[in-house]
């Protein structure tokens, strides 16, 4: 083969499922499509238990006191990504390609720089709405849900990093890398839809995200983008919340 017949392949030549496929072996070698059903199974389970108990007028404080710890967000969450910290450990041997998996076709600068960038221009449109209310009214509207654990430190830490791991782990490396695998383009698109559904009190705010946080993964391979796009939409939605309804 002479040296003009040679083709060059670089990161932009990459596809979809090349892209898609470290994130499969890391499922594999962490067991990941094994671990995540039976957490999320047990949330589900003591969800079902907890009012079954009380119909049933069961007095067993002590069993009721570990269904409520199982059924605490925080609790929840610390036991999933524990899974996930200890299936990482023992496939540590494994070749798991975690650049791959963490930046796909972009730089660790790009990653980062873009997933600050866009849920910024998503929440354009609102903070456009914040100045016209600020000028109108002359008060911070309230845009924002409440954090779900209040407005504690815990609970801002848990809306706006704990949160979105799990959920980018979950969503983005198990369900998209899985459906993706099958069904392709559709299988993003679902995991798009899966994760929108997900929050359905703030559907209309998490479209956006849910959109490209998805395109982003299906497109670019890239983990690290999603995770500091969620992590800093999180904080948008926390800072909106506390900035709500403060006299100018």
């Amino acid at each position: 083969m002479s040296q003009s017949e040679v083709i060059a392949i670089g990161p932009r030549d990459i596809q979809p499922a090349s892209l898609n496929q470290p994130f499969i072996q890391l499922i594999e070698a962490t067991r990941l499509h094994v671990w995540i059903p039976v957490a999320f199974a047990t949330f589900l389970l003591t969800a079902f238990l907890l009012p079954s108990l009380s119909l049933l007028g069961m007095r067993h404080q002590s069993v009721k006191g570990i269904l409520n710890a199982f059924n605490d967000p925080w609790v929840a969450y610390a036991f999933v990504l524990s899974g996930m910290l200890l299936a990482l450990w023992s496939a540590r041997g494994e070749a798991l390609h975690l650049r791959e998996i963490l930046v796909g076709r972009l730089s660790y600068s790009t990653a980062i720089g873009v997933g600050v960038l866009i849920p910024l221009l998503i929440a354009s449109p609102y903070v456009l709405f914040t100045l016209v209310t600020i000028v109108l009214q002359r008060t911070l509207p309230l845009i924002a849900e409440p954090p779900v654990l209040g407005t504690s430190v815990v609970g801002i830490v848990f809306v706006s990093v704990l949160g979105p791991i799990v959920e980018e782990v979950f969503y983005r490396v198990w369900i998209q890398s899985v459906l993706q695998r099958h069904w392709g383009i559709w299988g993003a698109i679902v995991t798009g839809a899966l994760f929108d559904a997900e929050h359905v009190a703030t559907w209309l705010w998490v479209l956006p995200l849910a959109i490209t946080v998805t395109w982003l993964r299906y497109k670019y391979g890239s983990l690290l983008v999603t995770l500091v796009a969620h992590i800093t939409n999180n904080s948008v939605v926390v800072l909106l919340f506390f900035l709500a309804g403060k006299r100018l």
